[in-house]
């Protein structure tokens, strides 16, 4: 804000005992805060010098004190002589822009002065002066003199000693009045030094409010939900009249509420008051406002009806609320809504939830309607009823409430109801004893409103019983034709019994139709039936009845297997496949076989076979190990079928004599710079030495290349494997290769050969059918005619078949045609032309 002010300078006539007045009069922008402290005081005037600049000063006489006024960098107004001749001092006033006295306040200046550093011991003088015009705020007279600070006055009455580079605060005496008023300050000094400098900073003029008004409150009740109107919450008995009142939401009043209907205010909190007198004075009060929510209640669910003496169970969601009734003479509420029914009528009952530390409340209510009671109910017949054993008793009741119910039950109070309706059918009722058995029914009845009268009508069902007779038998045939005898009992509570046969290939004799024990003959196999009938007694509900029983003969099963019990396959050989089948000696029931499969040093492993007369087991080639033994099978009889004369028939097989297959297998395989590694395998091995491993170049001629030691010691049931590698040199055309196996005691056994071509065999080299029986077709396919040779071998090396044939370039075929007495097993065919050597397997079967 742009500060003004006029810098004077007056020459003053000592020797006429007044000083010669250098007036400066600064006009500053007059700031008025509308705050309010405890006194309520307030800046009414400040100048600070921020803005203003003045750099050059007015002479208005020839004498001998100059001053220069004006504002420094650090926005200070500085005041300094620079008169050579007449020793560098200053006599002048500034003085404020105008300002305007009220009655009923008090004021007081605050001025900031030091001196200028050119010379620090040098005393500045400082008066603070006021009057009406600026004539008289530049006098020099005691009479407006107004400088209060410091306390002690100093020595040179022109004014207070400014003494320290520091600025030091001055004070005026208060003062009052009314109209316009200016504030002079003079400053003088007439000093030797150059610059004698004086600062001026923060002038402030307050006006404190001689007289505060009272406002007083009446602090609102707290509200549940909607607004408080705060402009109702001056209490005018207490206040001061003839106050002005704004509202504010802060404690400075500074933010205002100006529109009528932000007065009437929905939310907690403080609200201000600020009332306002007519000479400016105020009080601000707040106003505290709290407003509760009111709570959300659920509707209240459960049953509109209760009975008289009966209760309903009433529920809310909403926790926490009380439950009552708008009369406790109609009925009563616990405080978990349990509504119990006391007289007839209709009462409210009411659910409220209140929200803590409040006396905001919800209330939830619902209607309900106490039901009078219907009478009990008559029977449309007798209250009591027989029937027999077996039966069902229909039971009707009647004289009820109009659209109403009845209700069975099978207890006189409480349980589950059986039946709603006027007419009743019971369950099943039986009776095995002689005497005659009683079963009790209630009925009640129900009205419109679901009310059951307050007791219940007894009915009594009588249930005899009926004749029985047994019990079914069953026997087993000693033949075909034979007589099997049977002794029945039978009872009757009522009449008299008799016997008779339905059908059925039996007899009673005429002495045991009326006994109680009667003695049957059932000729022959089957089944007959045979009735006891009972004749009641006049008064009897059952007349006559009648109870059967079934007597059979069965058949005598023979469980056996046949005189060949366990077919065995032909050649039984360790690590093949193996079946084996029961054979049962007759097939007249659905036999099941059991199996057990027994191994010398390894636990039997039992198998059950299907219920569907699968009378096989087949066994796998592991299965069939070294250490098989042998099997065995139970033939069982179904389950439940009587006369059986074996309950299960066991076999097994015969101790079999199996040679082990000792080589599992040999092979010879061509592997890089002509190397031929050969592998082979036993099952088991006993008294072994070792292999020769023997070559030949014909499949006639063999000569050792190694011997290999049993790697067992010469005795074990475990597999092992073998290796070994040719490495000769100088390897041409077909090499056959076989082991000499050789046991400790110089026994010996052959195996192989296996035939490994080296360099190039003839293309084209095949063989079918293969397996074969009896002949095999043999197919060349050449690029150029020759004679090949071609020689058959069994697995000992053993020639089999030897010939010479013609070939021609391309496809040819050869028959060749074995023995009939050929045993089974594996062959190698190997053939040589044109200097080519090849050789294929052949299977025997």
């Amino acid at each position: 804000m742009q500060k003004n002010f006029t810098h004077f300078i007056t020459a003053v006539n000592r020797s006429k005992n007044h000083r010669t007045l250098l007036a400066a009069l600064l006009l500053f922008m007059l700031l008025l805060l509308a705050k309010s402290a405890s006194a309520q005081t307030t800046s009414l005037y400040t100048d600070d010098f921020n803005t203003t600049k003045y750099t050059t000063a007015q002479i208005l006489s020839t004498g001998t004190t100059i001053g220069i006024v004006n504002v420094d960098g650090n926005n200070q107004l500085r005041i300094r002589g620079n008169n050579p001749s007449s020793g560098r001092g200053y006599n002048l006033y500034i003085v404020t822009q105008k300002i305007t006295l009220r009655p009923g306040f008090t004021y007081k200046v605050n001025v900031k002065a030091r001196i200028g550093s050119n010379n620090p011991t040098a005393n500045g003088k400082l008066e603070i002066t006021r009057g009406s015009t600026i004539a008289q705020a530049t006098a020099s007279g005691s009479t407006n003199r107004i400088l209060s600070s410091p306390p002690a006055p100093p020595s040179n009455p022109n004014g207070y000693n400014v003494s320290s580079t520091s600025f030091q605060d001055f004070s005026s005496s208060t003062f009052q009045g009314t109209g316009d008023q200016y504030i002079g300050f003079y400053v003088f000094r007439t000093g030797t030094s150059n610059f004698e400098e004086l600062y001026l900073d923060d002038i402030e003029i307050t006006e404190t409010c001689n007289s505060s008004p009272t406002l007083t409150i009446n602090q609102p009740a707290a509200v549940c939900g909607g607004t408080v109107d705060i402009t109702t919450t001056i209490n005018t008995n207490s206040t001061t009249p003839g106050l002005t009142f704004k509202y504010y939401t802060d404690a400075n009043a500074t933010n205002e509420i100006t529109a009528a209907a932000a007065k009437i205010v929905g939310t907690t909190g403080t609200y201000y008051i600020k009332g306002t007198s007519i000479a400016g004075c105020y009080d601000i009060k707040p106003v505290t406002v709290t407003i509760n929510q009111k709570p959300e209640v659920a509707i209240i669910t459960g049953s509109d009806d209760v009975c008289i003496n009966s209760t309903i169970t009433l529920a809310n969601a909403t926790l926490g609320g009380v439950w009552s009734s708008s009369d406790e003479n109609i009925a009563i509420v616990s405080t978990n809504g349990v509504v119990l029914g006391k007289v007839a009528g209709i009462v409210t009952i009411s659910y409220t939830v209140t929200t803590p530390n409040t006396t905001c409340s919800t209330t939830a209510t619902k209607q309900i309607t106490v039901n009078t009671l219907p009478i009990a109910p008559t029977l449309a017949a007798s209250s009591t009823t027989s029937i027999c054993s077996g039966g069902t008793a229909t039971l009707t009741a009647e004289n009820g409430p109009a659209n109403g119910s009845y209700k069975w039950y099978s207890t006189s109070t409480g349980g589950s109801s059986l039946f709603t309706g006027p007419t009743y059918t019971t369950d099943i009722l039986t009776n095995t004893n002689a005497a005659a058995s009683s079963f009790v029914y209630y009925v009640e009845s129900v009205n419109e409103g679901g009310c059951a009268s307050e007791t219940r009508t007894p009915v009594t069902v009588f249930v005899y019983a009926l004749p029985t007779a047994g019990p079914d038998q069953a026997k087993c045939a000693v033949g075909p034709t034979s007589k099997t005898t049977f002794t029945l009992f039978g009872s009757t509570p009522f009449g008299s019994l008799e016997w008779s046969v339905v059908n059925g290939n039996a007899t009673i004799d005429d002495d045991n139709k009326n006994n109680a024990f009667p003695t049957i003959t059932v000729t022959g196999i089957g089944s007959a039936i045979i009735r006891l009938t009972s004749t009641g007694e006049p008064n009897n509900p059952c007349g006559v009845k009648t109870d059967d029983i079934v007597l059979t003969v069965n058949p005598i099963y023979n469980n056996a297997l046949d005189a060949t019990p366990i077919t065995v396959p032909e050649e039984l050989e360790y690590f093949k496949p193996a079946k084996f089948v029961a054979n049962p000696a007759n097939n007249d029931l659905n036999w099941t076989y059991k199996w057990t499969v027994f191994y010398k040093n390894a636990p039997a492993v039992t198998v059950l076979t299907d219920n569907n007369n699968d009378a096989e087991l087949n066994l796998t080639a592991e299965e069939m190990n070294i250490n098989f033994d042998y099997v065995e099978v139970i033939q069982v009889a179904p389950t439940g079928v009587p006369c059986v004369a074996i309950e299960s028939a066991r076999e097994r097989t015969p101790i079999q004599t199996i040679l082990p297959v000792e080589l599992i297998y040999l092979k010879a395989d061509k592997k890089n710079d002509n190397v031929v590694a050969l592998e082979w395998a036993t099952a088991m091995e006993k008294n072994s030495e070792g292999f020769e491993v023997q070559v030949s170049q014909d499949a006639q001629n063999y000569r050792t290349l190694a011997f290999v030691a049993s790697k067992a010691g010469g005795n074990t049931n475990q597999k092992q494997v073998y290796t070994f590698h040719d490495k000769e040199n100088g390897k041409y055309g077909v090499r056959y290769y076989r082991l000499m196996q050789r046991d400790i005691n110089g026994d010996s056994e052959y195996f192989g050969p296996k035939a490994v071509q080296i360099g190039e065999a003839i293309a084209g080299l095949s063989a079918f059918p293969n397996a074969f029986t009896s002949e095999v077709n043999l197919e060349v396919n050449t690029e150029e005619a020759g004679t090949m040779h071609v020689l058959v071998t069994n697995t000992t090396g053993a020639t089999v078949l030897e010939r010479t044939v013609k070939v021609a370039k391309g496809n040819n075929r050869e028959l060749l045609q074995f023995n009939n007495g050929l045993p089974k097993g594996l062959y190698f065919v190997t053939t040589r032309l044109n200097g080519k050597t090849n050789h294929i397997k052949l299977l025997k079967r």
